[in-house]
This record gives structure tokens, sequence and C-alpha cells, in this order.
């Protein structure tokens, strides 16, 4: 409650936000609609779901729209901005048409996919993919035309290409020279691809690239330090959390029993001992462990072993660091300064507030557990609703 209190103003703002957004899609798609815009040529057939109604009939259809068509002034427009586009890009990774090896870049579509393009050379020396085999020679003149296609429009662009194979005085040479005999080699067929040994007289050997595993799991190791670090203190501020509600839970137990002996004339230190007497003896009958009797448990031991009884009680708060533990340490080292006149009052007090915070707690807790079955109640809801839905479709049909 407190957290839907605290962001309430932003759900409100959302909610009122979304209610304009209803609206407006209402008013806006609620008019008649007597035409729809075409798509840019290039960009594909659209689709549009419309509601209809005729006399009686009404449904809803999906109505297909096809792209704009161009004028012929702008199709010619098109056409020649492709042939431009080609100009520029035919060569590909290559520094120019005159001195070609590497894959020429043949695309299928120019002008921002406006004019179509049907590449044809002569010689058929260029695959699909724009590589050139060099079969018929180290050095071949490539006449490369393109058919462009825009609507009613057709042109061809003729270009005339010089491929020439390299050498291995460059990387990139001696690549293109070492892939064509890696395709060579893998022609031939067999069990086995032989790997050749040289590339136009230059020797060449192979290896295995090392996965290097070893390094990934390296980093996985170095990823979880962080991982774990959170969890672990995860895990101790649990074990605190764990710790310090046992203490909660003790702490009227303990104060109850401490103001009923002292207020039967037994001072604080036997107090102490009774309690821890009568805390072990339960043990052994099979009581669960009590954290705070603990506690009092090693005051006691401190005390045998000649620790002193202020020093006992300060231990006390100091290993819980609990405020009701440390509050019942103050009452009992004042006591020792002024005496036990107002200890048994202070302690009836110290008990009555106890058992209310007790109270509290468990009124907490309540709030705490009904808060966690929210979810799982909204998930139940939400199953029943569709057990109850999805029949009802389907028996109408929609």
């Amino acid at each position: 409650m407190k957290t839907l209190k605290k962001y309430k103003k932003i759900i409100i703002v959302i909610e009122v936000i979304a209610l304009f957004m209803i609206l407006y899609d209402f008013i806006i798609d609620s008019g008649a609609v007597t035409e729809l815009s075409r798509p840019e040529k290039g960009e594909g057939k659209a689709v549009e779901e419309l509601d209809f109604s005729g006399g009686e009939r009404s449904g809803s259809l999906e109505v297909p729209i096809s792209e704009r068509k161009l004028s012929s002034e702008e199709e010619e427009e098109m056409i020649r901005l492709a042939e431009e586009e080609i100009d520029e890009t035919i060569k590909g990774k290559n520094e120019s048409v005159d001195e070609v090896y590497l894959p020429l870049d043949t695309r299928s579509s120019y002008a921002s996919s406006k004019v179509q393009a049907f590449w044809t050379f002569e010689p058929m020396v260029v695959d699909a993919e724009g590589n050139i085999d060099f079969k018929e020679g180290n050095e071949l003149l490539i006449e490369a035309r393109a058919d462009l296609v825009c609507g009613e429009t057709q042109d061809r662009y003729i270009s005339y290409i010089r491929a020439v194979k390299p050498g291995n005085e460059t990387k990139s040479g001696f690549l293109f020279n070492l892939k064509s005999a890696l395709k060579a080699a893998d022609s031939e067929g067999g069990d086995t691809l032989t790997l050749p040994s040289s590339v136009l007289e230059s020797p060449v050997s192979f290896k295995r690239k090392p996965e290097f595993r070893g390094i990934a799991f390296a980093f996985i190791g170095i990823a979880l330090i962080p991982v774990l670090i959170l969890f672990d203190r995860k895990k101790d501020e649990k074990r605190r959390k764990a710790y310090n509600d046992a203490l909660s839970k003790d702490y009227p137990a303990i104060a109850s029993k401490l103001s009923l002996l002292v207020g039967a004339g037994i001072r604080p230190r036997e107090a102490f001992k009774r309690m821890s007497t009568s805390y072990e003896e339960n043990r052994r009958r099979g009581a669960p462990r009590s954290e705070g009797f603990e506690e009092i448990e090693r005051a006691c031991r401190d005390m045998e072993k000649g620790i002193g009884e202020g020093d006992a009680y300060f231990s006390i708060a100091e290993r819980t660091g609990h405020k009701d533990y440390r509050r019942l340490t103050l009452l009992l080292t004042e006591n020792m300064k002024k005496g036990d006149r107002f200890l048994s009052a202070e302690l009836s007090r110290e008990e009555a507030d106890a058992f209310e915070e007790r109270k509290n707690r468990a009124i907490r807790l309540g709030e705490e557990a009904s808060t966690k079955l929210v979810f799982p109640m909204i998930l139940l809801l939400g199953s029943v609703m569709i057990m109850l839905l999805v029949p009802a479709f389907l028996g109408t049909g929609i």
C-alpha cells in the first residue's frame, strides 16, 4: 500500500495520457475514409485493415495498396540515377575498372530499389556473386551489360572492365590466388581435400586456428566474481535479517522472565543464570534453538570466566547490535550504578513495550504475507478468465 501511495501521482498521469490517446484514436479512426496513401516506388505493397458497412452488412477486410506509379519523366530520372550509381559501385573493392580481380558489385536493384537490373557479361566469366573466373587467361576484357527497368521505362547500361589476374606481390593478390587454388582443389572431389603446398611458386602452409575455449571459461570465472560477491552479501543480509527476527521474537519472553525474577527480589546476575539454566534444560528436552536466550547463556559463561557483570551485559549489545538488547543493556548497567530500586519498574515498562512491539510485528508480517499473495492471485484469476473466455470465443466463431 505504501508503494502504491508513493507512485500514485505517476500512475494517475499515465492513465490520463492513456485515456487521451484512446479518445484521440477513436475520434481519428471513427471518421469515414475516402482515400489511402500509396507507398513510394520501391517500398513494396502495403496492406491496411478497414471496417466497412453497406446497408445491413458490415465487417472488416484487408485492403492491398500497390506502390505509387512514377511518371515517364520520373522513371527516366530514376534510370539516370541508377546508371550513376553503377558507375560508382560496379568496381566493388577494386581501385578502378581498369585493373580488376576482386569481385564486382553487381546488384539487382538501384536508386533505392526503384530500378531493377539484369546483368550479363561477355565473355561469361563473372558469376552471380561477381567473382571473375580467369580460366580463359590472366588478362580479360569484359563487357558488362545491365538491362535497367523502372516501370514502363527500360534502358541498357554498358561498361568495359579490364580484369587482370594479380601476382603474389600484395597481400590481396596472394589471398586471391590462394582462394583460387583452394577452389580448384575442392573441385577435384574425393574423400579428402588436399590443400595446396604452394601458390604461384610461393610456398604456403596451413594449421588449425586454436579455439581458446579456456579463455572463455576464464572470462566466465572473472564475470562470476561480482555475482558470487553479491550472492554472498545477499546471503549474509538474509542470515542477519533472520538472526535479528529471531532476536526480536525472543525479546518479549526475555523481558518478561527478567521482570518477573527481578520483581521477586533476585539480582540481575542471578536472574540471568536461572534463565540460562532453564534454557539449557529445555534444549535437552528437545526445544528449538533460541537466539535471544543463546546470548543470555553466553553472558553467563562470560561472567563465570571472570568477566565483569557490566562487560558481560555490554557484550550482548555488541554481538547482537539489536536496539532492544542495547536498551536492556543500558537498563542493567545503569542499575549497577543506581541500585535495584527502580529496576523492577523499568523492566515492567520494558516488558509492556516489548509485547506491544511483538503485536505490531505480527500485524506487519501479516500484511507482508497478504501482499506476497497478490501476484499468485492475479495469475489464478488470469487462468480462470482464459478458461472461461476461450471456449466462449470458439463457440461464437470469432
